[in-house]
């Protein structure tokens, strides 16, 4: 783009610029690879980055693969993140694997902050299969996990109020779907003992 790191005020919109280098390990596409090339086959499509994400690779061409996948999915997220105690009957845990919601890989394309599709180190069949959703990647981000790993990480990081998020978004000019957010919220990070940045984060 030519342009240096920054806001950028224009006449109709607000500019963010940021400096990124893409890498293989920036954008999980090792795993991402792997998931998709499984739910072409039909085994196992199911990994956990960083103890605190969940991807799924999903095949909507076939039915019981589908269903299959979605379900394990589903098992993995409540298995790693959920209170075992929480559901010590059936009916409650059928209730808590509904309730698990998913982010289609899709969603972010027009997030400012996300890495541009064609920037992603993925294969162009991956690439293709996911766009136009022949194969289907979706996400599970547990916050509660995320933060205790960026305290070990000895980063202060929480979750801004939806007032000052919506402040934010109206001082900047972000419309829905321009940046990621978790339940309507940015997360605050910085390092122990600085000043804080507000960011967007799912």
């Amino acid at each position: 783009m030519g342009m240096q790191p920054g806001i950028y005020q224009e006449e109709q919109a607000v500019r963010l610029v940021t400096e990124m280098n893409v890498t293989e390990g920036d954008s999980y596409a090792r795993s991402i690879e792997a998931l998709v090339r499984n739910a072409r086959a039909g085994t196992y499509s199911v990994d956990t980055i960083d103890d605190c994400l969940v991807l799924a690779a999903l095949d909507p061409a076939s039915e019981q693969n589908y269903v299959r996948t979605n379900y394990v999915a589903r098992c993995v997220i409540h298995a790693g993140f959920a209170d075992p105690a929480a559901t010590n009957d059936q009916e409650t845990l059928l209730q808590a694997l509904k309730s698990i919601e998913f982010t289609d890989w899709r969603s972010g394309f027009g997030s400012v902050l996300c890495i541009p599709p064609l920037l992603r180190p993925l294969s162009a069949r991956c690439f293709l299969d996911l766009l136009f959703g022949r194969i289907q990647l979706h996400l599970h981000f547990d916050p509660s996990t995320f933060l205790r790993l960026c305290a070990e990480a000895g980063v202060r990081a929480g979750f801004l109020k939806k007032r000052t998020t919506n402040r934010l978004r109206s001082r900047f000019g972000w419309r829905k779907g321009q940046v990621p957010l978790f339940a309507e919220r940015f997360w605050q990070a910085a390092e122990a003992g600085r000043g804080g940045a507000a960011l967007a984060g799912d």
